[in-house]
């Protein structure tokens, strides 16, 4: 069931200051940290609007008020697609002026004001955004929030003018039962509840965590501790009702969120747990949806050991939070936990709900490429089967800086200024609605296209992730095409086919398509994620080992090379841990390569590589592109290096020292069958294996 919008679907605010810049009579001018060289006497640039997050409708005045004691300001206006849609210069009068600001496209923009003769001033974020004409009820579209710690409410009108209908957030258990079997819900709760109903918003409730009346604090194990926290499930159920879409119960079991011990056997401890509060919950309100597993990633041995114990029969949901570093691998994990659920549910459709998902990028593309990724993985998920998404976070919050939909209530580029990914997930939620997933469609497979259908209309979303390409579509008629911003234009098709460029950036096409062509990619021979398996059976001429240096060498990496091309790699063994099933040793500790990486070792003080090993089967020139990163600050940081044969094509230190890194790589060989490419990963020159797993994403083309 769909919500209508009421007219007023965002509210003015009373001219917030938005960002500030002050010229320095010394000539220094010093800017929301920037500091750049100006002439300028003192002044000052304050910016300020009238709306929420700065948040506009098509066809609306953007205007943003200017106060300033210069004459006259410099302003443009940049943008997602780093393109200056507006500007130029304006008098000042009597120390104010107001930009009327015509982007000409819907979308999100950087506003820049400055003094005529340079430096950056003052800066804020806008978004003009349609208005939606409903906002899904079905829990489809969802966000997390921390009312329950303490933020303010006022925030809660751009969740609806995104289009996402619920928030998800919590009632701390030993907040509700402050004494033993006194349960009741403070009014700082009750103020936030009653929030989300003015703003017709659902909540999905979080059922967490331990309390210090029982257990010593610690996650519930007794009986006596496992029944109280089942009443306290069963009391918000009963007390809540109406205002809930669903529950999970706790939060990331398998990960930071447990204590004490239940540490020692965590399935265990989580299936009895979910047993009782289950029971609680469907008798105080039996057609509330339940969702278990509360995991961290979607580790298959965690929902292994849980479905043993017999937990699946206490979820009517099983909830994933699939961070990952990239959106590609997200439906193989979700595949692989859907097969396992199979083996366990006798028959019962049990839906996969992602209630927490998004990565935090650095630098200064960082909100493009969160918009991105956003978009991206939203509709592999959603286009896989899963009926409930959940960004993480509604916005910026203690060192989740950058994760939020909005910027933090005192960002310098003003409160709840908009990052793109607000107004990538409030397209997303216009252009697929409630539309039924009908899968991937058929294409390269560095192509992503997933299908959807909107009452008989066909809608895609389509980018590609690996490079730039060229699709044609065989179509019966007109279609519509979206930018990720949500600028449309018409295709005609010509002779039944339309032609349209793919890159990072997803697009969504409306309209009928019988066939997708892309005449000019080269066949694609071996994909490091794709090809892994996850049955160790590894596929297209890949396998894996480890290298352990010489004892000569424990110190130089070109020993080590020297002494690489002849040795054979030590061979592992598939196994499992709480996470993920990969290959291991048995000699070195820590050691692993995994579906997305690897981790090294350190053996004797020797270094110990980690390599992925592909072996050509035709003769010709190669294409060899990717990624690798090392997403960890601890630690000395690793080496990885690409070698054909032994000899290095590519080698680049990564992070360590406090700093993440990551590097892409394109670069071509030629090969013959039997070529040796390696991918490797060492500990890094102090051989120091603290932290050390390293991201890799490879794949290879010809190239000719």
């Amino acid at each position: 069931m769909d919500r209508t919008l009421p007219p007023a679907a965002l509210p003015a605010v009373a001219t917030p200051i938005v960002s500030r810049g002050r010229l320095a009579s010394c000539g220094v001018f010093v800017a929301i940290g920037i500091v750049v060289a100006s002439g300028s006497a003192a002044a000052h640039i304050d910016l300020r609007t009238d709306r929420l997050g700065n948040v506009f409708a098509p066809g609306e005045k953007v205007a943003v008020s200017i106060a300033t004691d210069l004459s006259e300001i410099r302003w443009t206006a940049t943008d997602f697609f780093h393109a200056r849609v507006d500007g130029g210069t304006l008098a000042v009068a009597g120390g104010k002026a107001e930009i009327d600001m015509k982007p000409g496209v819907a979308g999100w923009f950087e506003l820049d004001v400055a003094a005529p003769d340079g430096g950056e001033a003052a800066k804020t974020t806008l978004a003009v955004l349609p208005v939606p004409a409903t906002v899904s009820t079905s829990g489809r579209y969802g966000v997390m929030t921390h009312f329950a710690q303490g933020w303010e409410t006022d925030i809660l009108p751009l969740v609806a003018r995104a289009g996402i209908g619920q928030v998800r957030d919590e009632l701390y258990w030993d907040h509700i039962e402050t004494a033993p079997g006194k349960l009741a819900v403070p009014d700082r709760y009750r103020a936030y509840l009653e929030a989300l109903d003015r703003a017709h918003l659902k909540l999905q409730l979080v059922l967490s965590f331990a309390n210090p009346l029982y257990d010593g604090g610690q996650t519930p194990y007794s009986d006596t501790a496992i029944a109280a926290f089942a009443a306290y499930s069963g009391f918000l159920a009963k007390t809540l009702g109406p205002r809930l879409s669903g529950v999970e119960v706790w939060n990331e079991f398998n990960g930071s969120f447990c204590k004490g011990p239940c540490e020692k056997d965590r399935a265990a401890a989580y299936a009895a747990i979910l047993h009782a509060s289950n029971a609680a919950i469907k008798t105080a309100r039996p057609g509330l949806a339940v969702g278990g597993g509360a995991a961290i990633l979607a580790p298959l041995p965690w929902f292994q050991g849980l479905f043993d114990h017999g937990a699946l029969d206490d979820m009517d949901a099983v909830v994933v939070h699939p961070y990952r570093t990239m959106p590609a691998g997200t439906e193989i994990w979700l595949q692989q936990l859907g097969a396992l659920e199979k083996k366990y549910a006798h028959g019962r459709a049990v839906p996969i709900w992602a209630t927490e998902f998004s990565h935090q990028y650095r630098g200064p593309d960082g909100p493009r490429d969160a918009a991105r990724y956003l978009v991206a993985d939203a509709a592999i998920m959603l286009g896989e089967g899963v009926p409930r998404i959940s960004w993480y976070l509604l916005r910026d919050y203690q060192h989740f800086d950058g994760m939020g939909l909005v910027a933090a209530p005192d960002n310098p580029l003003g409160r709840y200024a908009v990052a793109p990914a607000y107004v990538a997930y409030g397209v997303l939620t216009r252009q697929l609605g409630d539309a039924a997933p009908h899968g991937r469609e058929a294409s390269d497979p560095r192509t992503r296209v997933y299908r959807f259908d909107d009452h008989g209309e066909e809608i895609r979303v389509a980018w590609s992730p690996g490079g730039a390409t060229r699709v044609v579509l065989d179509a019966t008629g007109p279609l519509r095409l979206a930018d990720m911003m949500g600028n449309e234009r018409e295709l005609r098709p010509q002779n039944g086919r339309a032609e349209i460029g793919l890159g990072a950036d997803p697009v969504y096409l409306r309209g009928r398509v019988t066939a997708i062509h892309e005449p000019d990619r080269r066949p694609l021979l071996a994909d490091s994620l794709l090809d892994f398996g996850d049955d160790g059976r590894p596929a297209d001429g890949w396998s894996y080992g480890a290298y352990l240096c010489p004892p000569a060498a424990a110190d130089a990496l070109e020993s080590c090379l020297a002494s690489f091309a002849a040795a054979a790699l030590e061979p592992l063994v598939w196994q499992a841990d709480a996470w993920h099933w990969s290959w291991r040793s048995s000699r070195f500790r820590s050691f692993e390569i995994s579906a997305d990486g690897g981790h090294p070792s350190v053996s004797g003080g020797r270094p110990v590589w980690a390599v992925r090993r592909w072996i050509a089967s035709r003769n010709g020139k190669i294409r060899i592109s990717g990624v690798a990163e090392r997403p960890a600050e601890k630690g000395d940081g690793t080496i990885v290096m690409i070698l054909q044969d032994g000899k290095p094509l590519w080698r680049t230190a990564l992070g360590g020292h406090g700093a993440t890194d990551r590097r892409a790589f394109s670069l071509t060989a030629d090969v013959r069958p039997g070529t040796k490419l390696d991918f490797v990963t060492t500990p890094g020159e102090a051989v120091d294996m603290n932290a050390d797993f390293t991201l890799y994403g490879i794949e290879i083309a010809a190239a000719s």
